[in-house]
């Protein structure tokens, strides 16, 4: 959506602008030919699968490497209401730019845990700016409630959401917290800490626990918790869980009703997701 938006308000400026130009180089990046029909997405996410691609090599033994982005957005990037991006991942590549918070927890742990190997299996490791640069960017996006922002923080009224321009999609004006992105921010934290427990030491403590205060609220009474991508209800359940596991929460001492629920269902659900189904009958 952002693509036709800003590609309107390019051609819109001058038509035989260069980045009106530059945005026409770039539409069979979502828009192709298939055998079938014309085929349209929003945008790539090769940085994302990269990140979970990685982790699954590592577990095997095998190393990838990826790279974050080095700087913040160009020029006066506060005036374009833009957000911190330096030492962030995107969804799918540099030229995006756009940082994703849960794009840069999952390959800020690709990074760490490769940081623990050897040189000479993984190569010229990053930098220590580089990880910190991508802690400041995780702790500039969560909200006053414990959660933690995909794009930017958030904060805006509510009632912007009346300006949403498209038919399908649902509360993309303004910016929310997301089960996801949090959970994802613990566990990168986490595992950071561990190897850095000395930057911002105290920020990076009250980040986690304030983040589990969220999960635990918005945790809904069958134990499970509403997912924002994937499959829904599996999705966020399993975000949520490894966010809480992380920060050290197990079944002793996270009895049923003091997270907001019962975190044994939450395990139930899963499995059940995740078992046979029987054939359908023809």
């Amino acid at each position: 959506m952002e693509k036709v938006l800003c590609m309107l308000a390019c051609w819109v400026e001058d038509p035989n602008g260069d980045y009106f130009k530059k945005h026409l180089a770039r539409i069979p990046d979502y828009i192709w030919v298939a055998e079938d029909e014309i085929k349209m997405h929003s945008f790539g996410s090769q940085e994302w699968d990269t990140g979970f691609s990685v982790q699954a090599l590592l577990a095997s033994n095998l190393i990838n490497e990826i790279r974050p982005v080095k700087d913040n957005p160009p020029s006066d990037f506060k005036k374009m209401y833009r957000h911190i991006s330096k030492g962030s991942w995107t969804f799918s590549d540099q030229d995006h730019e756009w940082q994703v918070s849960d794009c840069s927890t999952e390959d800020l742990k690709c990074c760490v845990l490769m940081s623990m190997l050897s040189q000479e299996i993984v190569g010229e490791k990053l930098e220590p700016e580089r990880f910190y640069d991508a802690v400041n960017v995780l702790l500039s996006l969560q909200s006053k409630n414990g959660g933690g922002a995909a794009w930017e923080p958030a904060g805006a009224s509510e009632w912007l959401e009346m300006l949403n321009p498209t038919e399908f999609f649902a509360d993309i004006v303004i910016e929310h917290e997301y089960v996801e992105c949090t959970s994802s921010a613990i566990s990168a934290l986490v595992l950071f800490k561990k190897l850095n427990p000395g930057y911002r030491k105290k920020e990076i403590e009250n980040f986690i626990a304030n983040a589990v205060r969220f999960l635990e609220n918005i945790q809904m009474p069958d134990g499970s918790w509403y997912g924002n991508w994937g499959v829904c209800f599996t999705y966020g359940s399993w975000f949520a869980l490894g966010g809480l596991a992380a920060a050290g929460k197990t079944y002793k001492n996270c009895p049923v009703g003091n997270c907001g629920g019962n975190a044994h269902s939450s395990v139930s659900i899963l499995q059940l997701a995740t078992c046979s189904l029987p054939e359908p009958e023809l």
